[in-house]
């Protein structure tokens, strides 16, 4: 017998094993093809198949005679090409990555055996999390062995990678928090690659977008339900829960304007991403509007205090919106419909070989204003837009007194819309190509008009006109690919950018665009004055502009089951400018570009099912400091899958801000908006740097309940903030320099919070509870000669949540949020302004202790209902919500009034500016 082997030598061993596969184990044949038929040239394109179709496929169509036994190709997947290849170098390279070999008989017939040469007792198994409804990728998911000998989790793009596993079967369990775990049993042939898509469905919560966080336990059987808005799994995506992160420990947000903080940090300290990429203006005014359409959006990534090397640096934290683009092979149109805007989505996937590999998702949101003003936001932009006298008067040129005018009539306009779009390439299912773009615009105008009391000897009019624009713009690229079994890559290319501007004048007469019927035109710089004096005042800020480029690359490597490494490196070039008018704030021109470059490294090992441990540092080299700045972090982590099972994890390490926002109090004369965000890099400044320590611990007392608990501890020992000496103290800092508003400070902050929820009635009663502690203290001795608590401090907060679902098609959800312990209760620019200027107490008022100052506890509860009915492929939702159902009026800060008596001022009435009271809400939805 004539024998021809690509690996010759071992010849007694080729035959022994042509033996066993023909004689014992039985063979698969194919049709018989003369002896010549492995030089025939082909062009192949093989993408994620069975070997064993890929063999039957290759004999069907060059018509070589094929054997080989079933068990020693079984759970191999090829991913391969030949282009004008020969057919025996494209056999042999397909075989040899999984440790087989083929032989040709005498009579022609090809038989693939076991390479005899080498005796492998290893193989590895890779692959990709995706969600089972809409095909998204799950970074985060935990993959462990089900005999605890290790496990990983997957990357930024979902995909897992494990190493050196023993040749044979393995049972491995997949899970990820919101999904039904899922359980395989998976076959590593000796010395070969696996590779699988594994699809999880979600479990029947209500929150969505899903909160990812930090902290997730390496075993299934804890999955925290962060149970937030109604049914959210439904299609079209569509969400409110963005005002709902407070169901996350360390989470504030959902009473005034800009307010999401995390854990103790300023509202500037954390950076709000859309895709990976930066958005420094998402405007939003308390619950009622924000800059993102909520429909656009599937997964909210939270790291706070403790995050890892790898998501840069920040001082506070990253909150991270993902697009929602599905992967179900299927189109879809959303029209929805509320009082305060209309949004269309629209996806479309094209698909080949029964499996989608491009999908876009657009969604359009614009505002409704000029059809129907919302009761709730317009009586609140009514109740909020008055001309306060003190920063009135204390305006450079204004030579009247304020104090004589009483309100007379008022009007506001606000526009906004957003566009998103989003797309996903997968040549096959472990490259992915995705592009975002996104543009969102938020204004405001506002008038009010106030007339002289009776008696007084001042003019008769006296009217106050402001505007704001928010604009921003983004664009990204990225690549996620799993080039081999251990190696997981992901390349970004993104550019963002944010302007803001306010303007606002004041004047005394009745100009034209109060017209008869007391409507106000806002068609700024077109209209008459008749002649009356117009004032500018000083807090005009004629443009703030940041723009951001970001070039980066992120790698993992997987040494075996336990050991993985990563590392990365970025390129950032920031360009920002400030230009603040002449008045109380001294003009300001500055201008700042610089480059940053980064890299960062870690390993990451896993001890069996129990420890995980992660440790790296990251590198900045800045070019305007000509310094390289190193951020230390690590953290550990033990779950224990017992009859109770738990879950513990300790992080921390040093983390810093070299793209810093500063906040500016509002000191216009009616101040709509408190205060204005500055963007800038540090220039001269020391760069912000703060030491994170976080822990969270995780329980499951019974199947039914759930329980965690997490605390922090932050120090700062370098902080920016805003200098309102700087800002106007004639003469003390340059103009055109960072140091014309910002200085430098310190800051500590700690708390701890607590979730517990319990399962009731089956599945259809859920009920979570949850209570937030925080101490922030900030030195601010320039100011107040002082260390003072933090202006956004909430030290306590508290929160109920009930989901019932009476009904598979009906859902209702009660919630009940409580605030207590706010300081700083008087108007931003009364601490930053009126404490500035010297001038004497108003009454017994004063505004240098502004801790002592607290304003009454905020308490709101809400009522949600949604009702989907059965209409086959079109889904329609009605959701009726009824806000703040107690009709509480809230207060959000205080303000001053004068009580004049002809023309003297007698006594200052503290009055609140308050959010609106009981406010309902019905929105239909409808995709197909």
């Amino acid at each position: 017998m004539d024998i021809v082997c690509t690996k010759m030598g071992k010849v007694y061993s080729v035959l022994f094993t042509l033996l066993f596969t023909v004689g014992l184990t039985g063979v698969t044949p194919v049709q018989l093809a003369g002896q010549d038929a492995m030089e025939q040239t082909i062009n192949y394109d093989v993408r994620g198949e069975p070997l064993d179709l890929v063999l039957d496929r290759l004999a069907r169509d060059t018509g070589i005679d094929l054997v080989y036994d079933p068990d020693i190709v079984r759970g191999i997947t090829i991913f391969s090409r030949a282009e004008e290849e020969e057919l025996a170098a494209f056999l042999a390279e397909i075989l040899s990555a999984h440790n087989l070999d083929y032989l040709t008989l005498s009579t022609g017939t090809i038989v693939i055996i076991k390479n005899a040469g080498e005796d492998p007792s290893y193989g590895s198994f890779s692959g990709l999390i995706v969600d089972r409804q809409s095909g998204e990728p799950l970074p985060g998911a935990t993959v462990m062995l089900a005999d605890a000998s290790g496990g990983t989790s997957t990357g930024s793009a979902g995909r897992f990678s494990l190493n050196r596993l023993m040749s044979g079967e393995h049972t491995i369990i997949f899970s990820y928090v919101g999904y039904e775990p899922v359980t395989r049993t998976v076959r590593i042939p000796s010395g070969g690659q696996t590779r699988e898509v594994i699809e999880l469905r979600p479990k029947p919560v209500d929150v969505a977008p899903v909160v990812v966080e930090a902290h997730k336990p390496r075993f299934y059987g804890l999955n925290f339900r962060n149970p937030g808005d109604v049914n959210a799994r439904q299609p079209g995506g569509g969400s409110r829960s963005i005002r709902d992160l407070h169901i996350v420990p360390g989470v504030q947000n959902g009473i005034s304007m800009n307010d999401i903080t995390l854990q103790g940090g300023q509202k500037s300290e954390h950076r709000v991403l859309l895709d990976g990429t930066p958005i420094y203006n998402p405007f939003a005014v308390g619950q009622m509007f924000s800059s993102f359409s909520p429909y656009a959006i599937g997964s909210v990534h939270l790291h706070r205090a403790g995050y890892g090397v790898e998501e840069g640096s920040q001082i506070s934290g990253l909150m991270d919106l993902r697009h929602e683009v599905p992967e179900n092979g299927e189109n879809e149109w959303l029209v929805q419909a509320d009082p305060m805007s209309v949004n269309l989505k629209g996806v479309i996937s094209v698909e080949r070989e029964e499996r989608p590999v491009f999908s876009v998702m657009s969604a359009i949101r614009t505002n409704i204003w000029d059809v129907y003003k919302d009761p709730a936001l317009e009586s609140t932009l009514k109740e909020w837009d008055v001309i306060d006298p003190l920063i009135t008067n204390q305006s450079a040129g204004f030579d009247g007194d304020a104090e004589f005018y009483l309100p007379a009539d008022h009007r506001s306009d606000v526009s906004f819309y957003d566009i998103h779009t989003a797309a996903r390439f997968q040549p096959d299912r472990f490259n992915t190509l995705g592009l975002t773009v996104y543009g969102g615009e938020n204004s405001l105008d506002s008038g009010v008009l106030n007339r002289s009391v009776p008696g007084s000897d001042t003019e008769p009019y006296l009217y106050s006109i402001e505007t704001y624009r928010w604009n921003n713009r983004m664009a990204s690229l990225n690549w996620n690919s799993l080039p081999s079994a251990r190696i997981t890559l992901d390349t970004r290319l993104s550019y963002s950018r944010s302007d803001f501007a306010h303007g606002q004048d004041i004047g005394f007469g009745l100009p034209s665009r109060f017209t008869s019927t007391g409507n106000v035109s806002f068609d700024s710089g077109s209209e008459s004055y008749n002649g009356f004096r117009q004032i500018a005042l000083p807090s005009t800020i004629e443009g703030n502009q940041i723009s951001h480029w970001i070039a980066k690359t992120d790698l993992s490597y997987a040494v075996n089951t336990g050991v993985e490494l990563r590392g990365g490196a970025r390129y950032d070039h920031v360009n920002t400018s400030v230009d603040i008018e002449e008045g109380t704030y001294l003009p300001t021109l500055a201008s700042v570009s610089t480059s940053l470059l980064s890299g960062h490294s870690s390993v990451i090992i896993r001890h069996g099912s129990h420890w995980e441990i992660e440790a790296g540092t990251r590198f900045t080299y800045a070019d305007r400091t000509k310094r390289v700045y190193a951020e230390p972090r690590a953290s550990i982590q033990y779950d224990q899958a017992s009859a109770t099972p738990w879950s513990v994890k300790l992080s921390g390490g040093l983390y810093r801000q070299f793209i810093n926002e500063y906040r500016i109090s509002n000191t216009g004369a009616t101040a709509v908006v408190p205060e204005f965000s500055v963007w800038s890099l540090a220039g001269d400044l020391p760069v912000p740097k703060a030491w994170h320590l976080n822990g969270s611990w995780h329980i499951e007392p019974t199947n039914r309940s759930e329980f965690r608990l997490e605390a922090y501890h932050k120090w700062q020992p370098v902080t920016a903030i805003t200098s309102y000496q700087n800002l106007t103290i004639p003469g003390q800092t340059s103009r055109t320099d960072i140091n014309a508003f910002a200085t430098t400070t310190r800051m500590k902050a700690a708390g701890a919070g607590v979730r517990y929820g319990q399962q009731l009635a089956g599945e259809h009663l859920y009920l979570l509870l949850g209570y937030d502690y925080s101490y922030t203290r900030v030195d601010m001795q320039q100011q107040f000669n002082q260390t003072v608590p933090a202006p956004w401090s909430e030290p306590h907060r508290a929160f109920a949540r009930l989901r019932w679902n009476p009904h598979d098609n009906l859902s209702v959800i009660g919630k009940w949020q409580g605030v207590m312990g706010r300081m700083w209760a008087y108007r931003d620019a009364y601490y930053n302004l009126l404490q500035q200027t010297g001038e004497p107490a108003y009454g017994d008022n004063k505004f240098d202790t502004p801790g002592n100052d607290t304003l009454a506890p905020f308490s709101q509860a809400d009522i949600a209902f949604s009702y989907r009915p059965n209409l086959g492929s079109t889904n329609l939702e009605v959701r009726l919500d009824l806000i703040n159902i107690l009709n509480r009026k809230n207060s959000v800060d205080h303000l001053l009034v004068p009580v004049t008596n002809g023309d003297r001022v007698e006594e200052y009435e503290k009055r609140e500016r308050q959010m609106p009271g009981f406010s309902p809400s019905l929105s239909i939805r409808l995709s197909i």
